[in-house]
C-alpha cells in the first residue's frame, strides 16, 4: 500500500468508525445499558479500532494467498534485439520541453498540504507554550504526586492539562474566596486527569494536525469531549455524592464568565469549555439522572458488533479486497471500456488473463507496476505528444513499461547492452542517428531515444502494415519475424507466438505487453 492509500485509508477510517460508533450508541438497549463512563471508554475504544483496522486489514488481505498464486515476478524484458533502417533523426518540440519542466498537480498539492499540516502544527505548538508561559506565571499552591495545583489570576475557567508525566491543574484566583466553588472545581479537573482526557485531548489535536481538511476528525473531538464531560459529571455526582444543586449553580457559575482563551482550551480540558446547549444537558442530566448498572455484557456486544461493522466496511474499501482473480469476461469488459486503438487486437486470452491476475496476486509484482507507472507519468506528456504528433497509437506507451519499466535503465543491467527506457541496443541507436561511445550515450536522453524508437517503430509498422507485429519486430528482430510470417502464413501474432517455431518467450512477451495496456487504461488494477 502507497503512502496516498494509507493517508486516505487513515481519513477514511476516521470518517467510518464516528458513523458506525454513532449509530450503535442511538440504539435504545445501549443508551439504557450503559453508563457515560462506558460510552466513553467505547466512543475511545471506537476511534483507535477504526484506525487499526483499517489499517491492518489491508496488510492482511495482501497476505492472503489465492488459488492461483505463485512465485510470479514481474520484471523488464531487456531484450530488444532489433536493427534496421535509418531515418531522419527529428527533435522534440521545444514547447513540449518547456511543459515537461512544469510542476507536477502531484507536487503541487503534496505542497499545500505541508503548509497546512504546517499551520496547524504552529497553531498546535503555540497553545503548548502558552500553557508553558501560563505555568510560569502561575502560583503553586500544592502538589500531589506528579498533579500540580496552580492560580492564576488571568484565568476566569477551570481547566487542566498534561505533560507526559506531569499534570496540572489550573484556578482562577478569585476561586480562593469561593471555598465550595473551588472544592468543585478540584474535584471536577482531577476527575478528568483520572479518566486521562487530558493525554486524549492531545491524541485528537495530532490526529486533526493531519486529518484537517476531514471534518470527522472535528466531529470525533466534539463528541469526546462532551462524553468526557458527561462522565466526570456522573462520577462526582453519583460516585463521589456531590450535592447536584450546589454543582449544577457551580457550572453555571463558571459558564458565565465571558473568558474564552481558545489557544488554551485546544490543549487544555476546561471546565465549561463546550457550547450552551451541552452546558443544559448536563445540568439537566443531574436532576434526571437513572442509576444504571455497570453491564459489561452490553458493553462487550457493543464493541463485538462495532469490530465486525469496521471488518466489514475496511475490507469492503480495501484497495487489496480487489486483488480477487479476475475471469475472462471482466477482462474482456475492462478491453472494451478502454477504448483501445482498432489497429491493436488486444483479447482476454487465457495467457493475458493469467499475466494480469499473477501481477495483481504476487506482492513485488504489484508494487513494481505501480512503481512503473508511476514513473511513466514523468514520461507521458512528451511521449504522447510525440505519438499524437507521429499519428502513431498511444497503446505504444506499453513498450518502455515492458522493456524498462520506465526506468532509464544503462546497458551494463542485460546481456544485449541495451539501454535507457526504451531500451534500445547499440546498433539501433546508431543507425537512427544517436550518439553511442564512452563519452555520449543518446539513448538516455528520453527526448532523443523517444524520436529514435518510435521512427524506427514506424518503420517497422511500414514493413509489416500491423502495429502488433512491429512491436514484436522491435522486440525479437524484423529478419527473424519476417521469416516466422513466411514460414507460417500468417501475420496474427497469437497464432505466430503459439507455433512451434516462434521466438522464445514470445507468448509470454505478447500476454506480458497486452496485459501492460490494459493495466495502463485500468491502473486501479494493481492499486
Amino acid at each position: 500500500m502507497n503512502y496516498l492509500n494509507l493517508y486516505l485509508m487513515l481519513n477514511g477510517a476516521i470518517a467510518v468508525g464516528y458513523i458506525i460508533s454513532r449509530l450503535i450508541l442511538v440504539n435504545s438497549f445501549f443508551i439504557n445499558n450503559n453508563t457515560q463512563a462506558q460510552r466513553l471508554k467505547f466512543a475511545r475504544f471506537s476511534l483507535i479500532a477504526s484506525i487499526a483496522l483499517f489499517l491492518c486489514i489491508p496488510k492482511l488481505l495482501s497476505w492472503m494467498p489465492y488459488s492461483y498464486h505463485s512465485t510470479f515476478v514481474f520484471e523488464p524484458v531487456f531484450g530488444q534485439k532489433a536493427t534496421g533502417f535509418i531515418p531522419d533523426t527529428i527533435g522534440v518540440a521545444s514547447d513540449i520541453t518547456s511543459l515537461s519542466m512544469l510542476p507536477s498537480i502531484e507536487f503541487i498539492l503534496i505542497g499545500i498540504f505541508l503548509i497546512m499540516v504546517c499551520f496547524h502544527l504552529f497553531g498546535y505548538l503555540r497553545g503548548v507554550m502558552a500553557l508553558s508561559k501560563l505555568r510560569e506565571k502561575s502560583f503553586c499552591l500544592h502538589k500531589i504526586k506528579n498533579i500540580y495545583i496552580l492560580f492564576n489570576t488571568d484565568v476566569k475557567i477551570p481547566f487542566c492539562w498534561s505533560f507526559v508525566r506531569k499534570h496540572y491543574v489550573v484556578i482562577p484566583s478569585s476561586f480562593l474566596s469561593k471555598p465550595e466553588d473551588l472544592k468543585i472545581a478540584l474535584r471536577h479537573e482531577l476527575q478528568h486527569i483520572r479518566q486521562n482526557d487530558s493525554y486524549w485531548l492531545h491524541f485528537i489535536r495530532l490526529f486533526k494536525i493531519i486529518g484537517f481538511w476531514n471534518p470527522f476528525m472535528g466531529l470525533w473531538k466534539n463528541w469526546l469531549n462532551e462524553l468526557q464531560e458527561f462522565s466526570c459529571d456522573e462520577a462526582l455526582v453519583l460516585r463521589h455524592g456531590m450535592n447536584p444543586e450546589i454543582y449544577a449553580q457551580c457550572l453555571i457559575n463558571t459558564a458565565s464568565s465571558s473568558f474564552r482563551n481558545e489557544i488554551l482550551l485546544e490543549v487544555g480540558v476546561s471546565m465549561c469549555g463546550l457550547s450552551k446547549s451541552i452546558l443544559a444537558r448536563r445540568i439537566n442530566m443531574l436532576f434526571n439522572y437513572k442509576v444504571l448498572r455497570n453491564k459489561k455484557c452490553s458493553m462487550i456486544f457493543a464493541c463485538l458488533a462495532l469490530v465486525f461493522s469496521l471488518s466489514s466496511a475496511a475490507y469492503a474499501l480495501s484497495p487489496a479486497s480487489g486483488a480477487r482473480p479476475l475471469t475472462a469476461q471482466e477482462v474482456a469488459s475492462l478491453i472494451k471500456k478502454s477504448n483501445l486503438d482498432q489497429s491493436f487486437q488486444i483479447e482476454a486470452t487465457p495467457e493475458v488473463v493469467n499475466e494480469i491476475n499473477n501481477i495483481r496476486a504476487s506482492k513485488q509484482a504489484r508494487s513494481f507496476m505501480r512503481e512503473s507507472l508511476e514513473r511513466m507519468k514523468k514520461y507521458q506528456l512528451v511521449i504522447t505528444a510525440a505519438l499524437d504528433k507521429k499519428s502513431m497509437p498511444s497503446e505504444l506507451l506499453a513498450i518502455p513499461l515492458v522493456e524498462s519499466g520506465y526506468q532509464p535503465l544503462n546497458q551494463s543491467k542485460n546481456s544485449v547492452l541495451a539501454a535507457g527506457i526504451w531500451q534500445i541496443i547499440p546498433t539501433t541507436a546508431r543507425n537512427y542517428g544517436l550518439v553511442v561511445d564512452k563519452e555520449r550515450d543518446d539513448r538516455m536522453n528520453t527526448y532523443l531515444a523517444t524520436n529514435a524508437a518510435l521512427n524506427y517503430l514506424n518503420a517497422l509498422y511500414k514493413q509489416f502494415n500491423n502495429w502488433k507485429l512491429a512491436v514484436m519486430a522491435y522486440e525479437y528482430g524484423e529478419d527473424l519475424i519476417q521469416n516466422r510470417v513466411k514460414e507460417n502464413g500468417s501475420t496474427d501474432v497469437k497464432n505466430l507466438a503459439h507455433s512451434a517455431n516462434a521466438p522464445k518467450n514470445m507468448k509470454k512477451f505478447n500476454a506480458m505487453f497486452d496485459a501492460s495496456v490494459i493495466i495502463i487504461h485500468n491502473p486501479a488494477l494493481v492499486s
